[in-house]
């Protein structure tokens, strides 16, 4: 199995197509007829047919998809990574991973292949049974078990396979092998000036590049550096490149790559805080819910202001080896901008203590027509109900009038609370309030022990007496509040 992402360093070549007619579909709308008279790696200047006027275009301007089309024939092809095979990986007992490609599964051993190097790796060393893993095709080959390997995947007799194969082989930098399918291709092609003229530019590339091959190949690690997010190694490769080789061909590269750094540098830490973030977040929570004896303002305080500190710090540390440097700010402005780019969804409940924020807080974002609904009592049930809600009031205010109150304390809750609850209700608390996750929406269901009353209604019968009191008491469990919150964050 191979997956090829096409990539080909542009080098400036001789204007092959120059004076050649074309049809250039413009951003615009417009169609342009004329003659390509120069191009290069900002765009291209027009002899336009019919007015004989000259037009500067810069890539731009041409309709998605046509720029594609002019800069393939004149050999800008697409930004490059590397060829990659299916290989397999092997992990020891002591920690370590070998990766390379299984020749042989003796009884008592295997025998792994990495390029020019054979190991035969004793079966009592393993951890596991191998893996099969993706990887560069130069990870575990060199330039020529390249070519032997994928040879047989391209016709001899097709031109155009031949020139696809060759662009492969630049990519592994198998120069000479390139060369040899370029001139069989030209061998082949026939009434396809398209091709021959790919053909003409590639076979100027990689002469250009078999001079110059120690250059590209420092270039192709680098972009091979930041395709693996390892920025450090990459911008120090690009600032030696840049002292050592100003007269090189490929300095156009260098200058491609040194633009776009900064910015795939941002997109790389932007996605290890997305990978990370809430992994660690869930981590530090975890610890913190174990502490049974904390106070729940303790616990509050802790989400809102010293959580999001210590993530901001860990960040950092985690992120020096991509960015030396880095300061909690920038991750910061890093992790807001992960909202413009579809992030992951990620939820959380407050579960049985949803009373412990209060009535605001714990009913905050519910719809108030669901509870205009039609809920089929009629005007006099909804009457006694008001009363007894009226008469459960008052009684509360008695008795907190007197010192005294039956309710548990959120920190009572806390204690005797599972600990998968605590962490649940502490993620939440964090997600919501930190500000370091943005809610995206709420979900509301009925105490499980009242089904969304909040009280229990029950009848006394007078001692004696046919006479019966309507009472009610608050339920135990979600303390009048009736309904569990849960929240979607992202």
């Amino acid at each position: 199995m191979i997956t090829l992402f096409l990539v080909v360093l542009a080098v400036p070549l001789a204007q092959e197509s120059v004076g050649t007619p074309d049809v250039i579909r413009l951003m615009n709308g417009r169609i342009l007829v004329g003659e390509i008279m120069e191009h290069d790696l900002d765009g291209l200047v027009v002899l336009q047919a019919r007015s004989g006027g000259v037009l500067r275009l810069t890539w731009p301007d041409l309709f998605p998809g046509e720029a594609d089309r002019l800069r393939l024939g004149f050999g800008y092809n697409a930004e490059v990574v590397m060829p990659q095979v299916e290989a397999d990986r092997l992990f020891l007992v002591n920690g370590d991973a070998r990766t390379g490609l299984i020749l042989e599964r003796g009884d008592d051993y295997i025998q792994l292949r990495q390029g020019d190097t054979t190991t035969k790796i004793p079966r009592n060393r393993l951890a596991a049974p191998p893996d099969k893993v993706i990887v560069d095709a130069t990870e575990v080959m060199t330039p020529e078990q390249f070519h032997t390997y994928r040879s047989p995947e391209f016709s001899l007799e097709d031109p155009m396979a031949q020139y696809e194969f060759s662009l492969e082989l630049e990519l592994v930098l198998a120069l000479e092998r390139a060369k040899e399918h370029l001139l069989l291709s030209q061998s082949l092609v026939e009434n396809d000036p398209p091709l021959s003229q790919r053909l003409g530019v590639a076979l100027d590339r990689v002469e250009i590049s078999l001079l110059h091959k120690a250059e590209l190949k420092e270039l192709i690690q680098i972009r091979q550096s930041v395709y693996r997010d390892r920025y450090a190694e990459a911008r120090l490769a690009l600032d030696a490149f840049a002292d050592a080789h100003q007269d090189t061909p490929f300095w156009e590269d260098y200058l491609s790559i040194e633009a776009s750094f900064e910015e795939k540098r941002k997109e790389g830490i932007l996605r290890y805080l997305k990978k990370h973030w809430y992994s660690r977040v869930g981590s530090m929570v975890k610890r913190q819910a174990l502490q049974r004896d904390a106070s729940v303002q303790s616990l509050q305080t802790w989400a809102e202001t010293t959580l999001p500190q210590l993530m901001r710090e860990a960040m950092v540390a985690e992120l020096q080896e991509m960015k030396e440097g880095l300061d909690e700010s920038e991750v910061e402005s890093i992790w807001v901008s992960r909202l413009d780019n579809r992030p992951k969804r990620h939820q959380a409940g407050f579960g049985v203590g949803t009373w412990v924020l209060g009535e605001e807080r714990a009913r905050a974002g519910m719809k108030v027509a669901a509870a205009e609904e039609d809920d089929g009592k009629t005007a006099a049930q909804k009457e006694i109900e008001s009363r007894f809600n009226d008469y459960l009031k008052n009684l509360e205010r008695t008795r907190q009038a007197a010192g005294v109150s039956q309710e548990a304390s959120p920190d009572d809750w806390w204690k005797v609370a599972s600990s998968s609850e605590r962490y649940q209700w502490l993620l939440a608390y964090y997600a919501e309030y930190s500000g370091d996750y943005a809610l995206v929406s709420v979900r509301f269901e009925n105490c499980f022990n009242c089904n969304g009353a909040g009280v229990f209604q029950t009848r006394r019968v007078s001692g004696g007496e046919d006479e019966e009191r309507p009472e009610r008491r608050e339920c135990p469990v979600c303390h009048g509040i009736s309904i569990r919150r849960g929240i979607y964050f992202k």
